[in-house]
Order: structure tokens, then C-alpha cells, then sequence
């Protein structure tokens, strides 16, 4: 099936009736069940389609362009078409999350929503639970605007609901910041690492997850860069190979200084 949209590991594609019981299986998920849309509820096989779209202005199947396999969901509700902004809400299955791809599917969401509809900001309306999980997208696309005390019962206890909001000229702005970055370079990989996490390139053997604190944001961004500055497309595998702060210098100079790994 045609994508809708398509990123450097996953791609949108539409959703289809054949789709309503794997997405069912995983929203069902002991991970999932409490954090995600029905919020304990179980709603039977035979009208869980119906649920699955209400309030829903755009719905995508996230896949992974290796395998073709479906690899998560993200979605556009709660349109106001007369104040101009929408929420998003998005999943990945178990297997692969950490890997990036829930940060993937929602950009490429939020890119087609601002880009098919005259929309002016996007919310976020997260519990607590999920908010860690996605802090990397929050933390650093959105803004914290406000925070639902004890808004929601999940998992025995109550947690707040944290909302987030993102203007369309903000989402412009961080996109052409990463374009922006590949116009100078060969320093744009050390502009990068500098301005967005105060990290100088002078520890090559430091340890990216522990000791520098990247997260599937963050390697998101370095497939941009790598991505934009060589013209190259960037396979699943790269991201199991960046574990030190020397692998992102290694690929940067032999992918796009001198254009020789044949892996790309």
C-alpha cells in the first residue's frame, strides 16, 4: 500500500479495517491498556472500529520501511477548526519502543496536519506515566503549558495530565533549524552536539545513552543530519551501531565528508 508519508526508518500509511484487531491486541496490552485511548475500558471486537475513529480527524498505521510491518499508530483528534488547533496521540508496540520510531510517526503526523489543514498549534495531552516515555519530543518540540492535578485513576493511583502545546511556526522553526544545520558542513555535526546538548567533541569514548544523556530523539535528529547533509538513506541497523560519541564523528566524516561507507 502507498504511504502517505515517509520518514528515514517508518512511514504513514492509512488504515484499513483489516488493521482494527492487531491495533485492538495492542492497545490491550498490559503496558498499554491503562495509558492509551480507552483507559481500561475494553470495548468489544464487534465495535471497536467505531471507537477507534471517534473524534478523529486523521488516523495513520505507522510501518517500518525495512520490513513493511506495521509498527505502531498515531493519530490527529479533537479538531476545532474555528481556534485552528488539534491534538495528537500516538503508539508504538512493545517490541520497538526506545527505538525512535513513536518520535518518527509523530512528526511526520504533525507535519501532514499543518500541512493538509489551516491549523495554528497541536496539544498534547499526556498522563504522567506516558510523559516519560516521550519526553524526549515533549521536552524539547513542545512547551509544558499546563498541568491537570490528579486528573485521571491509572494503575491504583491518580496522576496529573500534563498538556503540551506546539505553535505551527515553532514546528517550522525546529525543522528548518536541522535543515539549517547541513548548509555549514562539515561543522554542522559539532554545531549540533554543542547548541542543542551542551556536548563538545572532545570525549570520543563517552558513552551516548549513559554518560551524554541522548535519547531516540536525539539519534532521530542525527539520521537528519546525516540523512540532509549526504543525500543518503539511512538503514534501521545504523542506530544499533551508535554507541559512543566517537560512532557519530566515525559516520559523519567517512558518510558525509568523504561519501565512502558502502552501507549507506
Amino acid at each position: 500500500m502507498e504511504l502517505i508519508s515517509a520518514g528515514n526508518w517508518t512511514g504513514l500509511r492509512v488504515v484499513e479495517p483489516s488493521d482494527y484487531e492487531a491495533i485492538r491486541m495492542v492497545e490491550s496490552h498490559p503496558e498499554y491498556i491503562s495509558r492509551y485511548r480507552n483507559r481500561v475500558s475494553t470495548p468489544p471486537p464487534e465495535s471497536f472500529g467505531a471507537t477507534l475513529w471517534a473524534g478523529v480527524l486523521a488516523q495513520f498505521v505507522v510501518v517500518s520501511l525495512d520490513s513493511h510491518e506495521a509498527v505502531g499508530v498515531v493519530a490527529a483528534y479533537d479538531a476545532n477548526f474555528r481556534s485552528r488547533h488539534f491534538s495528537v496521540a500516538g503508539f508504538v508496540h512493545p517490541a520497538v519502543r526506545g527505538a525512535g520510531w513513536a518520535a518518527e510517526g509523530l512528526a511526520l503526523l504533525i507535519d501532514y496536519t499543518f500541512r493538509q489543514f489551516d491549523f495554528r498549534k497541536c496539544y498534547a495531552r499526556v498522563l504522567d506515566v506516558n510523559a516519560l516515555d516521550m519526553s524526549s519530543v515533549l521536552d524539547r518540540v513542545f512547551r509544558l503549558e499546563g498541568r491537570l492535578r490528579e486528573d485521571e485513576y491509572c494503575d491504583g493511583t491518580w496522576m496529573d495530565t500534563r498538556v503540551y502545546g506546539l505553535m505551527k511556526g515553532e514546528w517550522e522553526a525546529y525543522r528548518t533549524s536541522m535543515k539549517g544545520l547541513t548548509a555549514i558542513g562539515g561543522g554542522a555535526l559539532g554545531q549540533w552536539l554543542e547548541t542543542t546538548h551542551d556536548i563538545k567533541a572532545d570525549t570520543p569514548q563517552s558513552v551516548l545513552l549513559s554518560d551524554l544523556g541522548f535519547d531516540s530523539l536525539a539519534l532521530l535528529e542525527f539520521a537528519d543530519l546525516l540523512c540532509l547533509a549526504s543525500g543518503k538513506d539511512v538503514p534501521d541497523a545504523l542506530i544499533g551501531q551508535l554507541t559512543t560519541l566517537g560512532d557519530l564523528h566515525h559516520w559523519w566524516s567517512v558518510v558525509v565528508e568523504t561519501g565512502e561507507d558502502s552501507r549507506l
